[in-house]
């Protein structure tokens, strides 16, 4: 079992926004390869060919972000 993308966000609503003159604001987190629970080597993608030894192990990606609109 892997969780390769997760993103969640909150849009404030609109009688707040306008509150600091923003007609939409939103807030987001992504996150990229957050976990995996296999019988795999650690860090390898369990989805990569075995034995060729030309694939570089998985990366975690963190992000997050604001999204205004005037």
């Amino acid at each position: 079992m892997r969780l390769k993308n997760l993103q969640i966000g909150y849009t404030l609503p609109a009688a707040v926004a306008s509150k600091i003159k923003v007609k939409r604001l939103r807030l987001f987190a992504n996150g990229s390869n957050l976990f995996s629970i296999d019988d795999f080597w650690s860090g390898y993608d369990v989805e990569a060919p075995v034995g060729q030894g030309n694939y570089y192990p998985q990366v975690k990606v963190y992000s997050v972000g604001l999204e205004a609109n005037f």
